[in-house]
């Protein structure tokens, strides 16, 4: 049962680092779009339109980092990187 729930707390650790990666690089991507659609039409409108993205891609990952960093590491040191030194 120990070997099954190490499963999922890595699985769970591996799902929190893509997110943390790839959300923001899905946020540029918008904000790109979103600049190169509002360009002509509505100029003025931009900065709201950037402020709202960089508000729901780029808050939610820098949390989920240091939550990952300061509590769910503490909580599994099994999933620590031991900074290429085995456990001999």
């Amino acid at each position: 049962m120990n070997d099954g729930k190490g499963f999922l707390n890595k699985r769970i650790n591996e799902a929190m680092i893509i997110f943390t990666i790839l959300f923001p690089i899905g946020g540029i991507f918008l904000t790109i779009m979103i600049i190169w659609g509002l360009r002509e039409q509505a100029p003025s409108q931009i900065p709201l339109f950037v402020s709202v993205i960089c508000l729901f891609f780029f808050i939610p990952p820098i949390i989920l980092y240091f939550y990952r960093k300061k509590i769910w590491l503490k909580k599994h040191p099994e999933l620590q990187r031991k900074n290429g030194k085995s456990e001999e």
